[in-house]
Parts: structure tokens; C-alpha cells; sequence
């Protein structure tokens, strides 16, 4: 297993990197988290939508499975409603492509409703980025969506 993300990155840059990593063929499963630094720098939605479009369609023509991951719920941006857009845009293209989605937004957001503290609590002091306990809990969720998508297949 290997973490290729790096901090504060945008989409498209990534993409980059993606297709290099699926060329290589090191990659036996890609897990893509993404949106969250797009939304909040203000990248242009249509060429956020093309850019996930086009990292789907490399994986696949990789023969490589791909797990997207859509951008995680913050108190922090700017345009709330421009941040739930590219929320949304992730999760039509796993819908549209047939790609699973971890909605970690919709996750966040229901840790936030049932407790207000919640969400604080798993948020490193950036308010923004997840400290280690947010990411274990976020690894749980991922492994147990893993899980339950590989039985469903068997």
C-alpha cells in the first residue's frame, strides 16, 4: 500500500500523477480523495467534473479499481453552497460511472448532527484537516465500504 496524496494538491494536478502511477502498474487499487482543496481555491466546476471524468476513465482503461472519496464536511469554506456542488459532482460521477463513493461529507455531517462537538473532535487544529483519530475513523468507514463491495461481488 502506498499514500501518493499530497497536502493541498489540486485535482487535476493529481490526475497527473494518477495516470503516471497507472501506467506504471504498481497500482492494484486506487483510492481517490478529492474535491476538498478545488472547492475551496475556486477551480472551475465543469473542468472539476471533466477532471474526476477523466481520472475514472484512466482507472478503468488501467484495469485498475477505483474508490472515489468526495470532500469532507467543513464549517471552514467560504461559499457553502459552491462547496457542496463539488460534493455533489463527485458523487453524480461515481453514480454516472458505476464507481463506488465514500461519502466522507455526508459522514462528517451526520457525526456534527448527532453531537456538535463531534466533528471538532476529529479535526486537527487547522480546523480543516482531519487529526489522526478523524482518519481512523475515516479508515474504518473505507475498509468496511471495501469490505461490504467485495462481498457483494463474490
Amino acid at each position: 500500500m502506498k499514500n501518493a496524496g499530497i497536502g493541498g494538491e489540486l485535482a487535476a494536478k493529481t490526475l497527473q500523477r494518477l495516470k503516471s502511477a497507472l501506467k506504471s502498474g504498481w497500482a492494484q487499487l486506487v483510492i481517490w480523495q478529492v474535491g476538498t482543496n478545488d472547492a475551496i481555491v475556486g477551480v472551475d466546476e465543469a473542468l472539476f467534473r471533466a477532471t474526476v471524468e477523466s481520472g475514472v476513465a484512466a482507472a478503468r482503461a488501467a484495469g485498475v479499481p477505483l474508490v472515489l472519496i468526495d470532500p469532507q464536511f467543513t464549517l471552514t469554506s467560504p461559499d457553502a453552497a459552491r462547496y457542496e456542488r463539488f460534493v455533489a459532482i463527485v458523487d453524480e460521477v461515481g453514480a454516472e460511472d458505476r464507481v463506488p463513493v465514500l461519502s466522507r461529507y455526508a459522514m462528517m455531517k451526520r457525526w456534527g448532527a448527532k453531537n456538535a462537538n463531534a466533528v471538532g473532535s476529529l479535526l486537527s487544529r487547522d480546523g480543516l484537516h482531519m487529526n489522526d483519530l478523524g482518519y481512523r475513523c475515516l479508515a474504518h468507514s473505507l475498509a468496511a465500504a471495501i469490505e461490504g463491495a467485495a462481498s457483494a461481488k463474490l
